[in-house]
């Protein structure tokens, strides 16, 4: 685990100025994960920022710093995500307690050492020359969805998706329960799902396993403990796993479910509270791309 300083990397106040940066509220639910983000690369989820002077201050409703030498409080910086657009990478601070990078988790899925990462910004599933394929997290899908339980404006992707042959075993990426199973039967659904319930650094965590096979949910009960890596399921096909291309749609949740569901794409108007409830689960699958 890396601790990022805010004099880390070196960047001065004025380069910072020039960029475009900007401040939004959060709420105090969720995860302190402190990524590294820059343009054209990933966020890392293994770095941290210390908790002492955590950034430079900037003026409200204003995108860019103007006063380099002020620091928020505290107590400021638990509350606010900055984003930096520029070249630099910087620590983007986010919210909440979770120590991710401190855990180890067990693999989803076991991918070759190659595999395809898809563009679904076309609303279409391109061809892959590969087994296995990766579908991206917070990606605007328009178009793709078209059934009815997705009204039409539902098409940001909260989750991330696995392609791989039907029958690909799904593990449990940590000590967990299963909180919710069931069948969701509705065309573009999940079909066949179950969820579980893990506790991370003190805090719930619930993960949902969309697109399974039918045997998948045998043998299930709520409340159930699984054991890191052990066999959670199967992808399923066509008409067992809602319609769809065999895969696994795997995604994060600090909201308890209700039910054997999540929203596994969001509209644009819930987008940014949708990436506070439903983190990157690249914090559990790794920098997968």
């Amino acid at each position: 685990m890396t601790t990022i300083h805010p004099a880390t990397p070196k960047i001065t106040n004025r380069e910072i100025a020039g960029n475009n940066i900007t401040l939004r509220k959060v709420s105090a639910r969720g995860s302190r994960i402190l990524i590294m983000k820059s343009a054209g690369k990933i966020p890392l989820p293994n770095s941290r920022v210390a908790p002492a002077n955590t950034c430079h201050r900037t003026v409200a409703n204003s995108p860019s710093i103007t006063s380099p030498r002020a620091h928020h409080s505290s107590s400021d910086a638990e509350n606010y995500i900055i984003d930096f657009k520029c070249k630099h990478d910087i620590a983007v601070i986010m919210e909440g307690s979770i120590d991710w990078a401190g855990q180890k988790f067990s693999q989803v899925v076991q991918l070759p050492e190659k595999y395809g990462v898809l563009d679904l910004t076309g609303g279409v599933i391109p061809e892959s020359d590969y087994e296995f394929s990766i579908g991206r997290y917070d990606e605007d899908r328009r178009g793709l969805y078209n059934t009815d339980i997705f009204e039409g404006k539902r098409f940001i992707h909260m989750g991330i998706d696995i392609g791989g042959p039907i029958g690909t075993v799904c593990h449990a990426f940590s000590d967990c329960e299963i909180s919710h199973f069931g069948y969701n039967p509705e065309a573009g659904d999940y079909g066949n799902v179950v969820i579980t319930k893990q506790v991370i650094d003190g805090a719930n965590v619930w993960a949902l396993f969309g697109h399974l096979s039918s045997n998948s949910l045998e043998g299930k009960s709520i409340g159930q403990k699984l054991s890191a890596g052990e066999v959670l399921g199967w992808f399923g096909e066509y008409s067992e796993n809602g319609g769809w291309e065999p895969h696994l749609h795997f995604q994060l949740s600090l909201v308890e479910p209700t039910t054997h569901d999540l929203p596994g794409v969001v509209s644009p108007a819930e987008r940014e509270q949708g990436l506070r409830d439903f983190p990157d689960p690249r914090l559990v699958l790794g920098a997968l791309y």
